[in-house]
Parts: C-alpha cells; sequence; structure tokens
C-alpha cells in the first residue's frame, strides 16, 4: 500500500510549530495527518513512505529539543486519538497491521531501527553530540512509555542492562546517563511492573540479566534493588566522568523518591 505524501510535505517545519507554539495543536495534527485521508491507494503493494519519515521526524526534533518532549507526547497522543481513516471500501486503513492512527501504525519498526547505539570512538569529531542524542532519545522513549502512547518497556530493559548489569567499560559512562531517563520519566511505573517477558527458540531471550544480575527475565523489586544499589555504585566510582557520576546520584534520588511513595 503506498503511503506516500506530497513530495512538498514537511513534516519538520508543523512539528516545530506546535513545540514552539507558534500553531495550536489541531492545527498542527491535520497538517502532520491530512494525507492519509486522501490516499487512493493501489490494492498492492508495502510501502509506508512519509509514514516511516513522520516518526522519524518525531524522534529528530526529540534528539535536538529534549526541553519540548512534553510537549511531542501531547502531538503523539493528539495523533493516536484521530478518527479512524477508511479506505473506499469502508475497510480501516492499515499500514504493517497497524490502524490509522489509533495504533501509530510502523512507530514501533521505526523505534526499532533508531535503537542501535555505538559508542563513537575518541576521534569521531561529532562524538558528544552522538552521545547526547542518544541519552534524548531514552529520555523521549521513556516519556512515550510513562504515558502510555506506546509501550517501550522492554527498551527500558535494554538500557538498564547495558548500563548497570555489566561490569564498567568506555561505554558506561553515555549508558549510565541513558539508563537514568527511564528512572527520571518512568519510574513509578517501572517500579510498580510486574511485568515478565517471555523467552525461548522461537522469540529469544530479549529481558534477560546482564552478567552481573542473575533472575526474572521482566520487571521485578530484586532487579530495581540492583539497579539502585548499581546506580548507588556508579555514583562514586571514580572510573566514570562528573557527568555520570553526577546523574547516576540523580537517579539513585530518584529511586528513592519513588520508592517513599509507596512507605509513607
Amino acid at each position: 500500500m503506498a503511503l506516500d505524501a506530497e513530495p512538498e510535505m514537511s513534516f519538520l517545519g508543523p512539528i516545530d510549530d506546535y513545540i514552539l507554539g507558534n500553531a495550536p495543536l489541531d492545527d498542527v495534527v491535520h497538517r502532520l495527518t491530512h494525507w492519509a485521508t486522501q490516499l487512493n491507494p493501489p490494492p498492492d503493494g508495502g510501502e509506508f513512505g512519509s509514514l516511516w519519515d513522520l516518526w522519524s521526524d518525531f524522534n529528530q526534533v526529540a534528539q535536538r529539543a529534549p526541553e519540548k518532549q512534553d510537549r511531542l507526547v501531547e502531538l503523539l497522543l493528539a495523533i493516536k486519538n484521530l478518527p479512524h481513516v477508511l479506505k473506499p471500501d469502508d475497510e480501516r486503513l492499515t499500514c504493517w497491521g497497524g490502524r490509522f492512527w489509533e495504533d501509530l501504525p510502523i512507530f514501533g519498526p521505526n523505534m526499532r531501527e533508531s535503537w542501535n547505539f555505538f559508542d563513537p570512538e575518541d576521534t569521531e569529531p561529532h562524538r558528544d553530540l552522538i552521545r547526547k542524542n542518544w541519552i534524548h532519545l531514552n529520555a523521549f522513549v521513556a516519556r512515550i512509555t510513562d504515558a502510555q502512547v506506546s509501550d517501550f518497556d522492554l527498551y527500558a530493559i535494554w538500557e538498564l542492562r547495558e548500563a548497570l548489569e555489566h561490569p564498567v567499560d568506555s561505554t558506561t559512562n553515555v549508558r549510565v546517563q541513558a539508563a537514568a531517563q527511564w528512572i527520571f520519566f518512568a519510574g513509578l511505573r517501572l517500579y510498580q511492573s510486574e511485568k515478565i517477558f517471555e523467552h525461548g527458540p522461537l522469540v529469544g531471550d530479549p529481558a534477560r540479566g546482564g552478567p552481573l544480575f542473575i533472575g526474572e527475565r521482566g520487571f521485578t523489586k530484586e532487579r530495581w534493588m540492583f539497579w539502585k544499589q548499581r546506580f548507588e555504585a556508579l555514583s562514586t566510582d571514580p572510573q566514570l566522568s562528573d557527568d555520570a557520576r553526577r546523574v547516576a546520584d540523580e537517579a539513585l534520588q530518584a529511586i528513592i523518591t519513588v520508592e517513599n511513595k509507596f512507605t509513607i
């Protein structure tokens, strides 16, 4: 199904207009999505064109304007709550099985493709920017998950595992700051979750522990306490940068704040 918008359409412009307060929500939502109601798709094909670009532009803005991520979440929620889109035969318009717009079709696959971080070498001229973008993307996905726009709980485990369930190495400085975003923006959700993930030949072992943690594959109080202990240890670890130690301590304090909500 061809889902290409008009070639001249820009998604970054409308998104920026909303996060900067230059246009009302309803107007921006229409500018981002109206093309889907004007499609006359052929019976076959698997292209998704501008739909993929739409979600990529959200990720791009989230990384360059992290202070506006709450506005991006508002915008995604508004898109998610749009009325159903019907084809000429009155069937629901879908892409890869996702319904317009309630499923935010291919938003998940798009995010999965963005979720491939490799810490740059010291010689990479844009190393600091690449690292900051990874931290900001984690913050954005944590906000999305906490607001129930889309479920990326497993992504929290992936980043917390890389940061806290492995011995300190050259990536820990950035990993611990990225993992902390999940505590800052979705900590209460993670603390309350009891979700356990399947594992086996057909699904792999996505929620497994790292080499420093052996336990249930998912969210448990045991794993939460392990993460807490690791943030505390890393907050004073001389192998880490000042920024990484500071953020680890902030994550520790955020964990304590979450726990206190259930002990008062």
